[in-house]
């Protein structure tokens, strides 16, 4: 619903569309089928029955805002419904949930997550040679990607085949170090895998000659080379994030932490400044000196709205206790 919601924001400020009083109507009723959808969402692992009641609820305001959308601005239709990264990353959750609820006491088993991974990254050129079929493409955007036709927006930024898989590894690795009790042998681990995923990084690079020439023979193997060529960049880069985060345990957080944990916000906050309406006046008009400064100045500010995201409801919790005791 959030990934959605990010996209209404984009027409309604980026692209203009605050600026047209015939698209009033549309909007406030998406904004009132998402609300009632996310809060009857959240509704459904406590009280079921209410959850449904408020989800199926968020159908009508939203099959009439989309009539009206393409009545009053047709060209929105379609972004409105892309599936781009945060509708990836929802729905990769909730698959690694159904995932887990399945196997009960069996989810933690690593291997199950890597021989899943491998499944999708293989059958990603598969998905995408029949996407978009006979299924809706708001809902075929979430498995594969297509061509679209000249002038019309990519529908599946971000579909699960290949991007499930990244989850499904992520998964492997970290209920593989929830396991581990000692600290020092997870580092260990780490830095084993660092040495992998380098080496892993340089043999399936695509600007190596022999692998260019076998994805050329071998279309079918793209995406799965890929995926295998980010997930060694990632591993290589474990073990800066390891030490970056290294720190006492009464210690404060790290700044690689606060961002970590305040990456929704920040994600959703620098869009307007990489992309959106707050990056029009400078849209191709800085040298290096000023896209750097920049660079430094949006860093900082994204860092100081981490830390202030995570650090207030700390300090509230903090007031509250004082004020009870």
């Amino acid at each position: 619903m959030l990934g959605y919601l990010l996209r209404l924001q984009m027409w309604i400020i980026d692209g203009a569309g605050y600026a047209k009083p015939s698209n009033y109507l549309a909007q406030a009723l998406l904004l009132i089928a998402y609300g009632l959808a996310y809060h009857g969402f959240g509704q459904l692992p406590t009280h079921a029955r209410r959850g449904a009641i408020l989800s199926a609820t968020a159908i009508v305001p939203f099959g009439v805002a989309m009539q009206l959308v393409s009545l009053v601005a047709p060209d929105r239709a379609r972004s409105l419904l892309r599936v781009d990264v945060l509708q990836c990353i929802g729905a990769s959750l909730l698959l690694l949930t159904a995932l887990g609820a399945v196997r009960r006491e069996r989810f933690a088993g690593a291997r199950f997550y890597i021989v899943a991974a491998i499944a999708v990254a293989l059958s990603t050129g598969w998905m995408r040679s029949w996407v978009p079929g006979p299924l809706p493409e708001a809902i075929a955007g979430y498995i594969g990607q297509w061509a679209p036709s000249a002038g019309r927006p990519i529908m599946g930024l971000f579909p699960l085949f290949p991007w499930f898989a990244y989850a499904l590894l992520g998964a492997a690795l970290g209920l593989t170090w929830g396991r581990e009790p000692d600290a020092r042998k997870v580092e260990t681990h780490v830095i084993g895998l660092v040495a992998i995923g380098a080496a892993i990084g340089l043999v399936t690079s695509e600007s190596w000659p022999p692998i260019y020439q076998l994805l050329r023979q071998h279309e079918w193997l793209t995406q799965p080379v890929r995926v295998m060529y980010r997930v060694g960049l990632v591993l290589a880069l474990l073990g800066l994030a390891l030490a970056a985060s290294r720190r006492a345990v009464d210690a404060p957080a790290t700044p690689l932490e606060v961002l970590g944990r305040a990456s929704l916000l920040i994600y959703w906050v620098h869009l307007e400044f990489a992309f959106g309406a707050a990056a029009r006046p400078i849209v191709r008009q800085l040298d290096w000196r000023g896209w750097a400064l920049g660079s430094a100045a949006l860093l900082a500010a994204m860092w100081l709205l981490a830390y202030a995201r995570i650090g207030w409801p700390r300090l509230r919790f903090q007031a509250r206790n004082i004020a009870t005791n």
